[in-house]
């Protein structure tokens, strides 16, 4: 569990200093369109723009610059405001036990539109390249997709899970050759 917490603390700190745009804390709408015929609130997928999940689709395993894999998830919504305080993150298909024990839980922007989203959340798998590469889900194991959006006393507004399929792994960096990370004591990105 420590390896999650210090995972987390460093892709929020880089997400604080610009390193890796989406890193942990994921995008608002900007100029995203929202997918035909929404529903008031959707679970969903996507590193920069939400992209409608259904169950059983295979999504990619992504293995992060730290070394830890996740799934990106989404969320969409048209009565939540401009912005909302989510709680998700990857379940067993079998036991429904969150995988990285906890949830993770944020307040992230939905921007301005009519219908809201953020994208880029990165809900986490087992397993790091380092410390336990046996602990890894393979390619065609099934996972819960979970994210509820909650009122600032915690009771759930709306709620979704979506089983989902891993597919290929996929190496994922937020840098690109002009990121500096923008803040004093942090080397640029793409330097190492």
């Amino acid at each position: 569990m420590r390896r999650l917490t210090i995972t987390t603390a460093a892709l929020f700190l880089l997400g604080l200093a610009g390193c890796g745009g989406s890193s942990g804390s994921g995008s608002g709408s900007g100029s995203c369109e929202a997918p035909d015929s929404p529903a008031v609130f959707e679970l969903g997928t996507g590193e920069t723009c939400f992209e409608r999940l259904t169950s059983g689709q295979i999504v990619p395993e992504i293995q992060g610059p730290q070394g830890g894999f996740h799934v990106w998830a989404a969320v969409g919504c048209s009565d939540c405001g401009s912005s909302a305080i989510i709680e998700f993150g990857t379940k067993s298909a079998k036991t429904k036990a969150w995988l990285q024990g906890v949830p993770e839980k944020q307040k992230v922007d939905l921007g301005t539109g009519a219908w809201g989203q953020h994208a880029g959340l990165t809900a986490f798998l087992p397993g790091d390249v380092v410390n336990a590469p046996d602990e890894r889900l393979p390619k065609g194991a099934l996972v819960i997709l979970a994210l509820r959006v909650l009122d600032p006393m915690g009771k759930a507004l709306h709620a979704a899970e979506v089983t989902v399929e891993l597919g290929d792994l996929e190496m994922w960096s937020g840098c690109s050759s002009a990121d500096t990370c923008g803040t004093s004591g942090f080397e640029p990105c793409c330097a190492r």
